[in-house]
């Protein structure tokens, strides 16, 4: 219902994963890797909403952070 007044929703990490490729997204931040051993990738959406400037090297906390969050339990 905050969606439809003034409230704002507070949302944690959104997750998924398909044919092995995985991501996390939280707020403006996105953490790609393309198959299971492949490296993460990490992504400001609010300035690069097509993902072509990886920011893991630059941010590396942000990226263990949403790396870290990845529940890697549940991965095949």
């Amino acid at each position: 219902m905050p969606t439809f007044g003034e409230g704002k929703v507070q949302r944690g990490p959104l997750f998924w994963e398909h044919e092995s490729n995985r991501a996390v997204r939280q707020g403006n931040w996105k953490l790609v890797a393309r198959g299971i051993d492949g490296p993460w990738g990490l992504y400001n959406l609010e300035t690069d909403r097509t993902e072509l400037l990886d920011l893991a090297g630059q941010n590396q906390q942000k990226a263990k952070e949403l790396g870290e969050a990845w529940p890697a339990d549940d991965f095949p």
